[in-house]
């Protein structure tokens, strides 16, 4: 029969289990763990434990009760990796002699879990199993055990006057030269093994990571898998119906088994031998062995020079004893990862931030013949060379973290059509926002795909919420010409999102604001020009006219105009799936400011507003709750809190419980919400190509049209945004698709018609994500000095070849001679005497 005992009672009968440390004779792993109140009681099962069949616990000699040699590996194994530590954490010297090795131990245990778990879900995903092939990465020094995956057991081990086994969840000798500092015994190897693998319950790891199964398995299977790593039926996901039509099995019936069979194939090298070889290897901090350009003794990032320099880190530097980190010094490097909200996309954003200046300037180390790091490669058309294939500038970047909308698929409606019935049709325009029709998160559906595999889901007027759309920031562009010595500009190709920040690809002669030219020696700047009779400070886009030769109007070319040797600008072409301009004085900010920055309860957009203050937020700084289980409204207090389900909290509330008094949502007036953005300090130049998405406008909705076709999520009240190029709609956007109006964002959600009122005001097309710049838009005419660059050849074709040819006629004419002697409605001659020439007749 069962029998239950405690530790407490073990100490009181004598019946000791072994000792972690015999330091001082008296150390057991019953008093260690009872001093942190893990008093678990012990239940044998009746049924003979066999550890061996010929040592410490042979058959028919497991007796009722605790047995140190039957019972010690089944004893200690009923202990989380978490109870561990805290046992870990109060008593140190249980494996260790030096201090901190018990700190080593749990960091090391938690890796090496992790790893065996990773290792379990990519062997069997959704089905329970042993590890076939486990991770290894064990020191075959002096103190190692043996140890045997199958049953989890090492090999008996002398502790205390006795030897005793203990049942390990990996290889123990991983942990070999951390325990006592290296040079502990077998005894705390094992035991070194016994916490750090202590996740494993019954050879069996928990599932976390199922679908690994899938994106990186260890072996080529279909859906349903077969043998040891066959999934279970019963599994949701495995047997799911629409999830088996477009995985179909080996063996499926529906669809039938000549269907397509997909395979799920081995990716990379295995097994997987450990942490040395999967590890990401840090750069060294002295820089040697850095590839992208680097700049180094640069003075040390403050939170005072942080947006000055935005392209700078502080490096650390190991200290000679190995243990602790200072931070010596600093460098500025070309790429770096930044965070910011999008108001528009009501999202937050990452953006990889380029350094154009520097990628436009510097040599790619060891490439033979020497190219920059965005190409400088021109293309000279000749009979051997093909401009097609010539690099000119062109980078093609992607984000593996962006997903795009059309990426994300649900299962569609059973009654959602794409042809036949127009009543439940999605491709008709008029039904695409049918609830059969629709993208649903909660109860998973999206619109059906085309015949062609294409989804709908961009042009449905919804965001999906789970698209991520993450991007790239091109930043310290205003010249790109490395000294006006590059032959070519840049083709910057992305699926995913751009933000412009600062004044980028200037005419200038030296780069900067300070030495602007255009191609009038006469400028407009940032004036408004009109073509008629000029009003005060405005100026003729060209003149002058006949009507008034001596008025202000652009008449004297700039000689230094798009000249490559005197003019920094280059052809510049932007393809993206949206792009967004920002001012040079943007602040991103952080997550924090959501929640500890006061919305203003008066006045305009400040300059020291952040990005993420421009969203659903706190009317006043609020007492949120914190990672470390306060509730404070400091900014430097610990990072808020989010649940499992995304929610941030105020004391017992959620935010979406608080109401719209005390937080400021996507409904209020568009001047309230307008309070929270940044203002713009300075007019912002552009010039460049720009080519990019739209989102589909909809009854009582549009989609900014041209005027919003640049994007812009700043308050740009009376300063002037100055774009001088290209225009070009490539097609919808798939990622960057938040509606341009904030007032219809849920599925099955009817705009305003912008002709009612509500309590606040009249209604809104929620345009508080911004306010319009003064627009100063224009062709650039310097891409007529260039040819066409890569992208944009593609944009032109040339037609059928004519035969024409021209004739010079002579003054007189008789088709000449009626022209000079036209005559208007009253028989008057339009023309002098000196253009008739006397040729007219009488």
């Amino acid at each position: 029969m069962c029998q239950a005992v405690s530790i407490a009672a073990y100490m009181d009968a004598g019946r000791y289990a072994p000792s972690f440390n015999n330091t001082g004779g008296n150390l057991k792993i019953e008093k260690a763990l009872i001093s942190v109140g893990k008093n678990q009681a012990w239940v044998d099962d009746p049924t003979p434990t066999v550890i061996t069949a010929d040592n410490l616990c042979p058959v028919g000699t497991d007796q009722p009760g605790f047995q140190a040699n039957c019972d010690t590996a089944e004893f200690f194994s009923q202990f989380t990796f978490e109870e561990w530590v805290e046992v870990m954490e109060g008593a140190d010297g249980l494996v260790s002699t030096g201090s901190g090795d018990s700190t080593n131990l749990i960091a090391l245990s938690d890796v090496a879990n992790r790893l065996n778990f990773i290792l379990r879900d990519r062997d069997f995903g959704f089905k329970k199993g042993v590890l076939q092939r486990p991770f290894d990465d064990a020191d075959p020094s002096g103190n190692a055990v043996t140890w045997d995956n199958s049953t989890g057991l090492v090999e008996p081990v002398g502790q205390g006057g006795g030897n005793y086994v203990y049942a390990t969840g990996c290889d123990p000798n991983i942990f070999s030269g951390l325990v006592a500092g290296g040079t502990g015994g077998q005894s705390r190897v094992a035991i070194g093994g016994l916490i750090g693998c202590s996740e494993r319950n019954s050879l069996v790891y928990p599932i976390r990571f199922p679908s690994l199964y899938y994106l990186f398995p260890t072996v080529n299977h279909d859906h349903n898998g077969t043998g040891t790593h066959a999934q279970p039926a019963t599994e949701e996901y495995v047997a799911n119906a629409y999830v088996k039509s477009v995985n179909p099995d080996q063996d499926a019936t529906t669809p039938p088994a000549s269907a397509s069979t997909y395979t799920y194939r081995v990716v990379g090298t295995d097994p997987v031998k450990g942490v040395s070889e999967i590890a990401a290897v840090p750069r060294k901090a002295d820089l040697t062995d850095w590839v992208l350009p680097v700049a180094s003794n640069v003075s040390l990032l403050t939170t005072t020079t942080i947006d000055a320099s935005p392209f700078r880190i502080n490096r650390a530097a190991r200290q000679s004893d190995g243990t602790t980190v200072s931070v010596t010094a600093a460098a500025d490097v070309a790429i770096l990862d930044k965070g910011l909200f999008d108001g528009r996309e009501q999202l937050a954003i990452r953006v990889a931030d380029l350094n154009m200046a520097v990628l436009t300037s510097t040599n790619v180390p060891g490439v033979t013949p020497v190219e920059k790091w965005i190409p400088d490669t021109q293309c000279i058309p000749s009979a051997t060379v093909d401009c097609n294939l010539s690099s000119e500038g062109i980078v093609y970047a992607f984000r593996e973290d962006a997903v795009r909308e059309d990426e994300i698929v649900r299962p569609k409606n059973a009654n959602a059509l794409i042809s036949g019935n127009t009543n439940n049709n999605c491709l008709n325009i008029a039904n695409i926002t049918l609830d059969n029709c629709l993208m649903k998160v909660t109860t998973p559906q999206d619109p059906p795909l085309t015949a062609a595999g294409i989804s709908l889901k961009p042009v449905d007027y919804v965001a999906d919420p789970d698209r991520r759309p993450h991007g790239f920031r091109l930043r310290n562009g205003s010249d790109m010409s490395n000294g006006k010595t590059r032959k070519v500009g840049m083709t910057f190709v992305t699926d995913n999102s751009v933000y412009i920040m600062g004044d980028f690809n200037l005419h200038s002669t030296a780069g900067t604001t300070a030495t602007l030219i255009e191609e009038f020696t006469e400028k407009l700047g940032d004036a408004a020009w009109v073509t008629g009779t000029p009003g005060t400070g405005q100026v003729r886009f060209y003149g002058p006219p006949p009507l008034d030769p001596t008025g202000p109007g652009r008449k004297t070319l700039d000689t230094n105009f798009a000249r490559p040797t005197l003019d920094t600008w280059r052809p510049v072409e932007i393809l993206s799936d949206a792009f967004t301009i920002l001012s040079n004085d943007f602040l991103d900010g952080s997550v924090q400011d959501t929640f500890t920055m006061p919305w203003p309860t008066s006045g305009g957009p400040v300059a020291t507003n952040t990005s993420y203050m421009n969203q659903s937020r706190p009317t006043t700084a609020q007492n949120v709750r914190r990672e470390d289980g306060t509730s404070s409204s400091a900014a430097a207090a610990s990072p808020v809190w989010i649940d499992r389900n995304g929610s941030a909290w105020v004391g017992s509330n959620r935010v979406e419980a608080i109401t719209t008094l005390v937080w400021r949502i996507l409904t209020d007036t568009d001047n309230d919400r307008r309070r929270n953005l940044q203002a713009v300090s300075a007019p912002v130049r552009v010039n460049a190509v720009l080519i990019g998405g739209v989102v589909p406008s909809r009854t009582n909705q549009g989609y900014g049209g041209l005027p919003n076709f640049p994007r812009t999520i700043q308050s740009w009240a009376n300063q002037a945004l100055i774009i001088n190029g290209s225009f070009l709609q490539l097609n919808f956007s798939t990622a960057s698709n938040g509606p341009f109006e904030h007032d219809a964002w849920e599925p099955g959600a009817t705009p305003d018609d912008d002709s009612g009122t509500t309590a606040n005001g009249p209604q809104t097309r929620g345009l508080g994500y911004y306010s319009p710049s003064l627009r100063r838009w224009g062709y650039d005419p310097a891409l007529l000095y260039y040819p066409p660059a890569a992208a944009s050849r593609r944009f032109a074709s040339v037609g059928n070849l004519r035969s024409e040819y021209f004739r010079d006629l002579p003054a007189d004419d008789p088709y000449v001679q009626l022209l000079r002697c036209a005559e208007d409605g009253s028989g008057n001659k339009i023309f002098d005497a000196t253009i008739q020439g006397g040729l007219c007749p009488a």
